[in-house]
């Protein structure tokens, strides 16, 4: 097509062509609708396969550093020994305000300062009444990290501990008694069962077999819900369904830690953790002995009981 001087028009840019380049921009860099929505969805479905990856890993590094904890305690307890003549440090039970310190003196409710003191939640008590305490200097290794408690349930400030020691290990209230028998955790040797069932260790030397250093254990991550002095008890079985928790253990993607006497930690795995009470943040522990409800013969009780302490006669009744 020529103009009027004799020039053809498609040399001259015009404004239909300018419109065209603008028009084929605006489409290269817009989204639509429908493709902003895919978007979304994928975005959406890559979080939820990713979040229970993340969890899971989260729940898996404060699981070791709980474990990490466990072997704090673990280690203080055997460098307490070699210091002490072989004696494991003392495991009583009771609460800041008691003439009487062992490897922790305190007790923990929710009540907002354990017995009308200040047990849950004062570091510096926590410290100055605790006879680890100079193998251990991070306060914060008392706490679990899995360990949500505070003061009032999950209101107020956090509560201090989340550990609690083996009631067959080191029950004794006076240095000059240590070697009683008659001594220990009171679900262990009831008062009014003469000769004693069970073994209850306060020195090193008597820990040889069935179970050894390597199978007893010494410390425990407790349950919120059932911790409360520095003892955890289970009833020991008597037969093959007289078992029951007496202070529950956590189950934290259905492991605990546990802290044996020779100084190494295990994390281990539950067998049956639909027997073992989800955490509610209010005390609550179990009571009692069930040969049919719930942990009558629990495999995971017999394990505890028998990492626990052992007949006097050295053989389990089955």
């Amino acid at each position: 097509m020529q103009s009027i001087d004799g020039k053809s028009s498609r040399n001259v840019p015009g404004r239909h062509a300018a419109r065209i380049v603008f028009r084929n921009s605006r489409i290269a860099t817009a989204f639509t609708l429908i493709e902003l929505l895919v978007v979304i969805a994928i975005i959406a479905i890559l979080a939820a396969i990713l979040m229970p990856v993340l969890h899971s890993a989260q729940l898996r590094a404060q699981n070791a550093q709980s474990a990490a904890n466990v072997r704090q305690f673990a280690q203080a307890g055997v460098m307490y020994t070699g210091d002490n003549n072989g004696y494991y440090v003392a495991n009583g039970q009771g609460q800041a305000s008691d003439n009487f310190y062992g490897w922790i003196q305190q007790w923990l409710n929710f009540n907002g300062g354990g017995n009308g003191g200040t047990d849950d939640t004062n570091l510096t008590l926590l410290s100055a009444n605790c006879l680890l305490s100079p193998y251990i200097q991070n306060p914060a290794v008392f706490k679990s990290p899995l360990d949500q408690s505070k003061q009032y349930g999950l209101i107020g400030a956090p509560r201090i501990r989340s550990y609690s020691m083996n009631a067959g290990i080191g029950c004794y209230t006076n240095p000059a008694t240590q070697n009683d028998p008659n001594l220990g955790d009171t679900w262990l040797n009831p008062v009014n069962v003469k000769p004693p069932k069970y073994l209850v260790y306060t020195k090193e030397s008597q820990v040889i077999n069935n179970p050894g250093p390597a199978d007893l254990f010494m410390f425990i991550e407790e349950s919120p819900d059932s911790i409360d002095d520095g003892s955890f008890a289970v009833q020991p079985p008597t037969s093959a369904y007289t078992t029951k928790w007496i202070n529950v253990p956590t189950k934290n993607g259905n492991v605990c830690p546990f802290g044996f006497c020779d100084g190494h930690v295990e994390i281990h795995k539950w067998m049956v953790p639909g027997s073992i009470p989800n955490v509610q943040y209010q005390y609550s522990p179990p009571t009692g002995i069930s040969e049919t409800g719930p942990g009558g013969g629990d495999i995971d009780i017999i394990w505890v009981a028998k990492h626990s302490t052992a007949y006097v006669t050295g053989n389990w009744p089955y």
